[in-house]
Protein backbone atom coordinates (compact mmCIF):
# COMPACT_ATOMS: atom_id res chain seq x y z
CA UNK A 1 0.00 0.00 0.00
CA UNK A 2 3.02 2.45 1.49
CA UNK A 3 4.66 1.36 -2.14
CA UNK A 4 1.35 2.52 -4.15
CA UNK A 5 1.38 5.83 -2.97
CA UNK A 6 4.63 6.93 -3.05
CA UNK A 7 4.15 5.52 -6.67
CA UNK A 8 1.65 7.95 -7.20
CA UNK A 9 3.41 10.80 -5.17
CA UNK A 10 6.60 10.41 -7.93
CA UNK A 11 4.46 10.22 -11.18
CA UNK A 12 2.49 13.34 -10.05
CA UNK A 13 6.22 15.25 -9.67
CA UNK A 14 7.79 13.62 -12.78
CA UNK A 15 4.49 14.81 -14.45
CA UNK A 16 4.91 18.55 -12.50
CA UNK A 17 8.97 18.76 -13.38
CA UNK A 18 7.88 17.60 -17.22
CA UNK A 19 5.43 20.59 -17.35
CA UNK A 20 7.27 23.22 -15.90
CA UNK A 21 10.18 22.40 -18.25
CA UNK A 22 8.53 22.38 -21.33
CA UNK A 23 7.33 25.99 -20.46
CA UNK A 24 11.40 27.17 -19.83
CA UNK A 25 12.77 29.73 -22.49
CA UNK A 26 15.23 27.26 -23.59
CA UNK A 27 12.93 24.17 -24.68
CA UNK A 28 10.90 27.43 -26.65
CA UNK A 29 13.82 28.68 -27.90
CA UNK A 30 15.34 24.63 -29.21
CA UNK A 31 11.85 24.19 -30.57
CA UNK A 32 11.30 26.92 -32.67
CA UNK A 33 15.23 26.77 -33.89
CA UNK A 34 14.72 22.96 -34.68
CA UNK A 35 11.61 23.88 -36.56
CA UNK A 36 14.12 26.46 -38.75
CA UNK A 37 16.66 24.37 -39.66
CA UNK A 38 14.46 21.56 -40.68
CA UNK A 39 12.21 24.13 -43.11
CA UNK A 40 15.14 25.13 -44.54
CA UNK A 41 16.82 21.74 -44.57
CA UNK A 42 13.28 20.82 -46.75
CA UNK A 43 12.78 23.58 -48.84
CA UNK A 44 17.07 23.70 -49.70
CA UNK A 45 16.44 19.69 -50.81
CA UNK A 46 13.51 20.93 -53.28
CA UNK A 47 15.39 23.68 -54.87
CA UNK A 48 18.02 21.18 -55.36
CA UNK A 49 15.87 18.87 -57.29
CA UNK A 50 14.44 21.57 -59.46
CA UNK A 51 18.17 22.77 -60.58
CA UNK A 52 19.51 19.51 -60.89
CA UNK A 53 16.06 18.93 -63.39
CA UNK A 54 17.20 22.62 -64.49
CA UNK A 55 13.68 23.56 -64.83
CA UNK A 56 13.86 24.75 -68.38
CA UNK A 57 14.95 21.28 -69.68
CA UNK A 58 11.95 19.66 -67.29
CA UNK A 59 8.50 22.13 -68.23
CA UNK A 60 6.63 20.06 -69.77
CA UNK A 61 6.83 17.54 -67.29
CA UNK A 62 5.85 19.92 -64.52
CA UNK A 63 3.21 21.40 -66.76
CA UNK A 64 1.87 17.56 -66.82
CA UNK A 65 1.96 17.65 -63.36
CA UNK A 66 0.04 20.04 -63.19
CA UNK A 67 -2.41 19.90 -65.39
CA UNK A 68 -2.78 15.97 -62.99
CA UNK A 69 -2.67 17.66 -59.96
CA UNK A 70 -5.68 20.08 -60.88
CA UNK A 71 -8.02 17.51 -62.59
CA UNK A 72 -7.28 15.74 -58.84
CA UNK A 73 -7.99 18.97 -57.14
CA UNK A 74 -11.00 19.81 -59.27
CA UNK A 75 -12.84 16.35 -58.64
CA UNK A 76 -11.87 17.05 -54.61
CA UNK A 77 -13.19 20.34 -55.13
CA UNK A 78 -16.64 18.76 -56.11
CA UNK A 79 -16.84 16.67 -53.17
CA UNK A 80 -16.91 20.02 -50.85
CA UNK A 81 -12.81 19.55 -49.58
CA UNK A 82 -12.08 23.42 -49.34
CA UNK A 83 -8.39 23.24 -49.53
CA UNK A 84 -8.44 21.56 -52.87
CA UNK A 85 -10.57 24.38 -54.13
CA UNK A 86 -8.10 26.90 -53.18
CA UNK A 87 -5.42 24.69 -55.25
CA UNK A 88 -7.92 24.37 -57.94
CA UNK A 89 -8.40 28.33 -58.35
CA UNK A 90 -4.59 28.69 -57.78
CA UNK A 91 -3.89 26.63 -61.03
CA UNK A 92 -6.35 28.25 -63.02
CA UNK A 93 -4.68 31.63 -62.59
CA UNK A 94 -1.97 30.55 -63.58
CA UNK A 95 -0.38 31.17 -66.68
CA UNK A 96 1.19 28.29 -68.05
CA UNK A 97 2.70 29.00 -70.99
CA UNK A 98 4.74 31.51 -68.73
CA UNK A 99 5.16 29.45 -65.91
CA UNK A 100 8.35 30.84 -63.82
CA UNK A 101 10.25 28.49 -60.93
CA UNK A 102 8.56 30.68 -58.27
CA UNK A 103 5.07 29.98 -59.64
CA UNK A 104 5.59 26.33 -59.20
CA UNK A 105 7.37 26.29 -55.84
CA UNK A 106 4.16 27.78 -54.36
CA UNK A 107 2.18 25.77 -55.82
CA UNK A 108 4.28 22.95 -54.35
CA UNK A 109 3.71 24.29 -51.05
CA UNK A 110 -0.05 25.01 -51.32
CA UNK A 111 0.20 21.08 -51.69
CA UNK A 112 1.96 20.75 -49.14
CA UNK A 113 -0.55 21.92 -46.70
CA UNK A 114 -3.37 20.00 -47.79
CA UNK A 115 -5.40 18.88 -50.59
CA UNK A 116 -7.62 17.15 -48.21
Amino acid sequence: MNFKKQFKIYKKNIKKNLKLYQKTEEVKKFNKELKNILSELETNIHAIEFKKCSFKECLEVHKKGIYIVKDFANKLCKENMKKSCKIHKFIDKLDLTKLTFNDNKKMVILIKKGIY
